[in-house]
């Protein structure tokens, strides 16, 4: 191989490396905490993204809290939480994170970093179920969902996925509704919010477990396609808002 060949080799592999390493920096991290969870497979659902703008492209990185189910199990919902802290704590604050995914009771573990003042970004919810604690309400289901509610309003964006059988809609979707937290749900393929224009919530096929079917990693990419697109809207939102008062 003559000389310019291997000048043009050595330029074609520095560019790559710094294409590469451009397009991993401006991908957006979606934390998936997983507690007591069925597994998902992350890396297809990312295969279902249909984000074409590179600066809205993300990939998932899962923390497992492994003692989460245990624990829960053995005593309760806050101990779990309060076993759980520290490694939490230390991802967030080690990684930036631009959205945190939950599933199920892991709604708990959301509620919690907000009320701890740990998290006030983006979340996407996979069939959110409250569970009673020391920051949670508890003595009945409508209550718990209340008490939820009211801490997660003021998180924007927040995306919401659910099976679409009668025990999710009765135990997910018509709870939200009823606390009337973020008021009306205005039904449509994805419903919005009459009280929380940034929430939307979109139902799937099945029912809990709707999530982990591999049929449905489809519809989770959408749900944070979703989300992230919403997030850019308000961030332009703010932008015009902001100029129209330098104005």
């Amino acid at each position: 191989m003559c000389w310019s060949q291997w000048w043009l080799v050595a330029w074609a592999t520095v560019f790559y490396c710094n294409f590469a390493a451009t397009e991993t920096a401006k991908n957006h991290r979606v934390l998936a905490i997983r507690a007591a969870n069925s597994e998902i497979d992350w890396r297809a659902v990312e295969e279902f993204s249909v984000a074409r703008d590179r600066r809205d492209r993300w990939h998932v990185e899962e923390l497992h809290l492994e003692n989460f189910g245990s624990i829960m199990k053995e005593k309760d919902f806050q101990a779990a939480l309060e076993d759980s802290e520290d490694l939490l704590v230390k991802r967030l604050e080690a990684e930036a994170v631009d959205a945190l995914l939950i599933q199920s009771k892991g709604v708990g573990i959301a509620s919690y970093l907000v009320w701890k003042g740990l998290w006030k970004g983006p979340i996407i919810l996979l069939s959110p179920i409250p569970n009673a604690c020391e920051h949670i309400s508890g003595g009945s289901w409508e209550v718990e969902w209340n008490s939820t509610m009211n801490l997660l309003v003021s998180m924007e964006p927040v995306a919401i996925g659910t099976g679409n059988s009668r025990d999710e809609e009765d135990f997910i979707v018509e709870s939200i509704h009823e606390t009337d937290v973020c008021g009306q749900i205005r039904r449509g393929v994805t419903s919005t919010f009459e009280k929380c224009p940034w929430w939307i919530l979109r139902s799937f096929p099945g029912d809990h477990m709707w999530k982990n079917a591999p049929e449905n990693a489809r519809h989770i990419a959408r749900l944070i396609d979703s989300l992230f697109h919403l997030a850019k809207k308000k961030r332009h939102r703010h932008a015009a808002d902001a100029h129209t008062v330098e104005l």
